[in-house]
């Protein structure tokens, strides 16, 4: 049966530019299960019920992040690891490691690519560029 034929007989109208992907409504429609046991229709829903913005709990779990952590962070918070300096004080991040030793942090990124030690890193002076 062809396409058009089959809207003719359920009644149902084409989507502006063409078929829809496969299996999309089954992906929608699958219910869910949260980390506390709460069930959702959808995980859309889910989403929505968490306050996350649509596709981020899924773009989550596909990078591997366990389903209580990919719900209960919220979004835009920071996920790095807190780093320590070669004199033993913590930082919550590279960039604050960075911005408390006075280098931008892409020059910090760039001087251990080339093989600095952390400790030459962030003492070597930074050179100013000239105007």
């Amino acid at each position: 049966m062809s396409f058009a034929l089959e809207n003719a007989i359920t009644g149902r109208k084409p989507r502006p530019g063409g078929r829809r992907p496969p299996y999309a409504s089954i992906i929608r429609a699958v219910p869910c299960v949260d980390h506390l046991g709460r069930e959702f229709p959808s995980r859309a829903a889910m989403e929505k019920a968490w306050g996350l913005p649509p596709n981020m709990l899924t773009s989550r779990l596909a990078g591997g992040w366990p389903l209580e952590k990919a719900l209960t962070v919220p979004p835009g918070a920071s996920r790095s690891s807190p780093v320590t300096d070669h004199l033993g004080r913590v930082f919550p991040s590279f960039r604050e490691l960075a911005r408390a030793w006075g280098i931008h942090h892409d020059t910090l990124y760039g001087r251990l690519r080339r093989g600095y030690s952390l400790r030459r890193a962030l003492t070597v002076p930074v050179r100013r560029r000239s105007e």
